[in-house]
């Protein structure tokens, strides 16, 4: 009994130890034939990365959103018999390319627009609701990371009420990437994807001055129309918050068509029926 017990225990370290040592393979550096192959995914993933700009005009069109998945679907096949730890690192830099261009697929970013829309009303009222725990303009990144992780719950049910199929699907993928990117903050305005995000920001604050503009209600029905939703604030504010929020946050001519528009939207209800001055004075 005792030699059984012994050969079954010295049967047990043998697995462990071919356990720990598969696990030290796949964190081994790669070989030179491997990064040949790791060098030859290169491209797809080059590609992919450029898909945005390559394909500004399309992003539309859901075949946007399909072929660039199929593309990152062979960028991770290229990589998928690659034990080493420059494959796995690659494996973790292409499930983020991915999430960054998937994004720029209209729908998405539509629905996170939304979502900064609901929160910047939100915010501007004595809105309960989990929006409200979503500041807009945040500038401190450390709190802006802890409120997105935090309200991860928030941001799900509002994809689950607000956006198709396709959105919920990939901010359900690719969620921590998104926040990851909202949050760090470089050093100097470079126009990169944390910019790019900071643009449905203001994009939220943008789309909550086009409703106003195109709400089709005289100066008396708008005010009694936030009387009634409480969304009592002045529409002054909701052009300065725009274009603050576009200002503010400008790279490289990045938002000047956008902020274009403000200016335009913003002078058009001060010539005619939606005039500030006179909700103003009726505040």
């Amino acid at each position: 009994m005792c030699v059984l017990l012994h050969l079954l225990l010295v049967l047990s370290i043998i697995q462990c130890s071919e356990a720990g040592n598969k696990s030290q393979e796949v964190l081994h550096q790669c070989r030179d034939e491997e990064k040949l192959s790791i060098s030859l995914c290169a491209p797809i993933i080059e590609v992919i990365n450029q898909y945005p700009k390559l394909y500004t005009d399309r992003i539309h069109d859901p075949m946007y959103y399909q072929n660039l998945e199929k593309l990152c679907q062979e960028a991770k096949g290229c990589v998928s018999d690659l034990n080493c730890s420059e494959a796995d690192a690659l494996r973790n830099d292409i499930d983020k390319v991915c999430s960054y261009s998937l994004f720029f697929y209209a729908e998405n970013q539509k629905c996170l627009q939304k979502f900064h829309q609901k929160a910047y009303v939100a915010n501007k009222t004595e809105d309960s609701s989990c929006y409200a725990k979503f500041p807009s303009f945040q500038n401190e990144m450390d709190k802006k990371y802890k409120t997105f992780m935090e309200g991860e719950e928030c941001f799900m049910n509002h994809i689950e009420e607000n956006c198709n199929d396709t959105s919920r699907k990939f901010f359900v993928k690719s969620y921590n990437y998104l926040v990851e990117y909202m949050t760090n903050k470089p050093e100097i305005r470079t126009c990169d994807p944390y910019h790019m995000f900071l643009e449905q920001e203001c994009m939220g604050i943008f789309a909550e001055l086009i409703d106003v503009a195109t709400s089709g209600l005289s100066p008396l029905e708008l005010v009694y129309n936030w009387f009634m939703n409480d969304r009592f604030w002045s529409i002054t504010d909701v052009c300065k918050d725009a274009r603050d929020c576009f200002r503010q946050n400008e790279c490289s001519g990045l938002f000047s068509n956008i902020s274009l528009r403000v200016e335009k939207v913003c002078n058009a209800m001060k010539k005619n029926r939606l005039l500030p001055s006179l909700l103003d004075s009726i505040f």
